[in-house]
């Protein structure tokens, strides 16, 4: 079997019998990159290659703590802890990237296979944002047995672009983090209010396309702790601008769940060339009261660093301009306006 970077091979392998060749060292995805023991010399090195490639597929996958996904494992007659065969039947494609498996001999190519050029199967949308229980018909094209996080979301093509929707009456605070960051002139994935089946959701396009790729902070830091590499200076020195604003972003907005699968970065979907760090997303978690309550928690992208601290450091950087005045019909509450009013004002 190949793993395929559209339509150049980059790894060849097999799990049983064991077999693993590097084709392109440059273009494996960077969760593979120096993790190989080659050759393997022992039968502990071998298992140790085979572990990184099924964590690397099962990394492709939805987590069973999505809302829905047992649903859709059900339709793919998977058992739910099997998220390997998932990522096997699927050709691991995602909208993430551009890497997909491919068989010996297959003359299927990149262009037949593409979430972003090919029709969906909408009835895995439908299950994935309204856990409607439903057979299974037509092709298993779809990016909904990939996309990550807990929230019921699903895949929506409109005008010919690609939409992610996020179903739920919290999501409406991703919508208006989205309006206030796009004042403070921050960049940012756009959120929208719509509509799926009669309940409210949130949507905003895809952040991927033909050219561009992404891959989680999670990703680079681990990459960066096998290459000895100082993770914030790296990023730092990629992107500070967008870094300090991610920082400033946060604290004003009170998001304590800047995880490091909920940031990250943008390469080149055909020399995977590092550019910088993708627009910010998933603000769900924004106008948290604890905190606004508790301004020293640690900011999780700056371990020991709190949150006021982090953005404090980042307001000596860039300069904090507002498009225009923020008022509170821009907020869902009031006390949300006064807080982060008084936030904005200590970092100006």
């Amino acid at each position: 079997m190949f793993l395929m970077l559209k339509d150049i091979p980059v790894l060849q392998f097999s799990i049983d019998p064991y077999m693993l060749k590097v084709i392109r060292k440059d273009l494996l995805p960077f969760v593979l990159r120096d993790e190989f023991i080659t050759p393997p010399i022992s039968l502990e090195t071998a298992l140790h290659n085979i572990q990184r490639i099924e964590y690397f597929l099962r990394k492709r996958v939805l987590p069973l703590s999505r809302a829905n996904a047992k649903i859709i494992y059900n339709m793919l007659h998977c058992p739910q802890d099997d998220g390997l065969n998932i990522a096997l039947v699927c050709r691991a494609v995602s909208l993430l990237d551009d890497y997909w498996l491919k068989n010996e001999n297959d003359t299927t190519k990149w262009e037949h296979i593409s979430l972003r050029d090919n029709s969906l199967n909408e009835i895995f949308t439908k299950a994935a944002l309204c856990g409607e229980i439903v057979t299974l018909q037509g092709s298993m094209h779809t990016p909904e047995t990939t996309t990550n996080g807990i929230s019921a979301k699903g895949w929506i093509r409109e005008n010919g672009k690609l939409y992610l929707y996020k179903r739920g009456a919290r999501e409406r605070r991703e919508v208006i983090a989205s309006n206030i960051l796009d004042v403070l002139n921050f960049s940012h994935v756009v959120y929208e209010d719509a509509f799926y089946d009669n309940s409210y959701c949130s949507k905003c396009e895809c952040l991927t396309s033909d050219t561009l790729s992404i891959v989680d902070a999670k990703t680079i830091d681990a990459w960066c702790a096998r290459n000895k590499i100082d993770f914030l200076q790296f990023v730092k020195n990629l992107d500070q601008q967008h870094f300090y604003q991610m920082c400033i972003a946060d604290y004003l907005l009170a998001n304590p769940d800047r995880h490091g699968g909920n940031w990250g970065f943008h390469f080149h979907a055909d020399t995977c060339c590092m550019l910088g760090l993708h627009p910010l997303f998933d603000h769900d978690h924004a106008f948290s009261t604890i905190a606004y309550k508790e301004p020293d928690i640690e900011y999780t992208p700056m371990p020991g660093v709190s949150m006021r601290d982090a953005a404090i450091t980042a307001a000596k950087h860039i300069t904090i301009q507002l498009k225009r005045e923020l008022t509170e019909n821009d907020f869902l509450e009031k006390q949300h306006f006064k807080l982060f009013m008084e936030r904005l004002k200590e970092l100006t």
